[in-house]
């Protein structure tokens, strides 16, 4: 499995000028459009974590059923011996 891509985080366009906290005072329409992309990448970092979650869920109980199976076959294999 690849290692996760981190998202860059988005700055906020005004017009054609982008907006950096060093530059001069921001508007109240780039920080909401700022506010706006900052919970749009939020959700798409949930999203991803809780998809990557359920796929380590997955793996968990794939690797539970294979110990099982094994201890079983070990247990087995001491009985015949």
């Amino acid at each position: 499995m690849p290692p996760p891509v981190r998202p860059t985080f988005p700055k906020a366009a005004v017009g054609n000028k982008t907006v950096n906290h060093k530059e001069e005072e921001p508007t109240v329409g780039s920080l909401q459009a700022e506010i706006k992309e900052l919970r749009m990448a939020l959700e798409l970092l949930q999203n991803r974590q809780a998809r990557d979650m359920q796929e380590v869920k997955e793996e968990l109980k794939e690797e539970r059923s294979k110990r099982l199976a094994l201890q079983e076959e070990v247990n087995s294999l001491k009985m015949k011996h």
